[in-house]
């Protein structure tokens, strides 16, 4: 279902280093505010793990949440309201953002599916620049975490 969408971008005016830093800030950030949140709250470290998947979409945070030995309902509890959360306080947080494509970016990455869902709402540009983020965002977290959460538990 993507494919086709996805193949209807123009990349050429797709402003791929930008894209890629901002996947790379949302991805670092996406993990590291909601952990360091939870660790201040002194949640014990089986929640502090389950918040290591919060950006992004359920499926991939169960695969990530198996290989971090996260705990799946709390897991699944999370990105479901973060993206319920996301996607609720975008039309707020993006009243003055004008472009399609930051607009689906951003739904994307922040409130990854149920963003994606809103963004396509909004128009197909802003759908596709959402799936984009999503998947992009999904791929590169679920890449990296799971690696940093293995070398941080053996330093400690």
């Amino acid at each position: 279902a993507l494919a086709i969408p996805l193949a209807a971008m123009n990349w050429r005016d797709v402003p791929l280093k930008r894209i890629g830093l901002l996947v790379l800030v949302a991805s670092l950030s996406g993990v590291a505010l909601p952990v360091g949140l939870a660790w201040l709250w002194q949640l014990s470290p089986e929640q502090i793990l389950a918040f290591v998947t919060r950006s992004v979409t359920t499926p991939i945070a169960l695969t990530v949440a198996g290989l971090i030995h996260a705990p799946a309902v709390l897991v699944s509890l999370i990105v479901i309201v973060s993206g319920l959360l996301g996607a609720a306080a975008a039309p707020w947080l993006l009243r003055d953002v004008t472009d399609a494509r930051a607009r689906g970016l951003a739904l994307g990455l922040v409130a990854h599916a149920i963003g994606t869902v809103e963004a396509w709402r909004q128009g197909p540009e802003c759908g596709r620049y959402a799936a984009l983020g999503m998947a992009l965002n999904g791929i590169f977290t679920a890449l990296w975490t799971p690696w940093v959460v293995q070398w941080l538990y053996h330093q400690g």
